[in-house]
């Protein structure tokens, strides 16, 4: 299910390419369909500011090109080009699009930590957190549980079930905690030990140059040996193209790779990459974070999610270059 603000940023982005200021008609956009054209004129006045500006982002990029023969939009995964890919131009430029938004992933963190977002490697079960801080885990899930009266609920967290965990997260107050709140420092302990686990195993995981530079090609998006036009706004502006995995290796390398917890009240872990570009001699440091951390409330039944953010620009990362 393709969401409206994805619908009227990257049609509007493709209006845009085309020139296609008549909304009263519908534009000759491959794969595009009735339903997706009829939601698009019905909501994008709610979302006028990001069509406006797609569409200008797309006028610019056709001046960038020259002729257009065919505009192609990816609701899903492209076949050729791989799922970051939204857009295709005449059929061989990809293009990938990104609007107020920095996060870079959000997979599972057995995939993100242990993996390496290496989702051919086979996953480890279990929940995360509890599997990085077990004994934490438990003494917050025993805390939690005393404190809710929730007597019928099993003593061992690894004994619940998924309708225990649910009424136990209700039970729980949904807000921010106040700093006195008894439960706080057992969530606390948790949180810490869950960042300084997952960074250790990061790190372990990223301990050569090889490792590092296949993590850093999937955090960023790189295509073996298709460059692509990244587009969009992160606070601001950006037209960047993104350059093949194979010119970027003749240019750049991973010297370095290191992951480190963040003082957080989630279990936050920062990272930087840092880069060397083998034309000048010079190193670049980029850097972002990951946030560990249930999604709907805490639920001890539940996995986490493990969203990746980028703090630095876009345009700063090496392989990224401005049109």
């Amino acid at each position: 299910m393709v969401s409206a603000k994805t619908i009227a940023t990257e049609i509007g982005f493709c209006l845009g390419v085309l020139n296609h200021e008549d909304f009263s008609t519908s534009p000759n956009i491959i794969e595009m369909e009735s339903r997706h054209w009829e939601q698009f004129v019905n909501s994008h006045s709610q979302y006028n500011d990001l069509v406006n500006l797609s569409f200008r982002q797309g006028r610019e990029v056709a001046r960038n090109i020259g002729r257009i023969e065919s505009v192609e939009w990816v609701a899903n995964s492209h076949l050729r080009f791989g799922s970051q890919i939204d857009v295709v131009i005449n059929d061989n430029l990809p293009i990938s699009l990104k609007h107020d938004s920095a996060i870079l992933y959000n997979p599972g963190p057995d995939l993100l930590f242990s993996r390496n977002l290496d989702d051919t490697i086979p996953k480890t079960g279990g929940l995360w957190k509890q599997r990085v801080a077990p004994v934490e885990y438990q003494d917050f899930f025993s805390q939690a549980r005393n404190i809710t009266g929730l007597s019928d609920i099993p003593q061992n967290v690894s004994d619940i079930t998924s309708e225990q965990g649910l009424r136990l997260r209700r039970a729980l107050p949904a807000r921010q905690w106040p700093s006195d709140y008894i439960l706080l420092p057992y969530y606390q302990s948790l949180t810490t030990e869950v960042a300084n686990e997952s960074s250790r195993i990061w790190n372990s995981n990223n301990s050569n140059e090889q490792q590092r530079t296949n993590l850093f090609f999937r955090i960023f998006r790189f295509l073996d040996n298709q460059n692509y036009l990244f587009v969009g706004r992160c606070g601001e502006e950006f037209l960047l193209q993104v350059t093949s995995i194979s010119e970027w290796r003749r240019r750049y390398r991973v010297i370095d790779f290191r992951s480190f917890r963040r003082p957080s009240l989630q279990a936050e872990v920062g990272w930087e990459f840092t880069i060397r570009d083998l034309l000048n001699d010079e190193e670049v440091t980029i850097s972002g974070h990951v946030q560990v951390r249930w999604s709907h409330g805490k639920n001890f039944s539940k996995n986490c999610e493990s969203k990746v953010y980028l703090d630095s620009d876009h345009s700063s990362i090496p392989g990224y270059d401005s049109l």
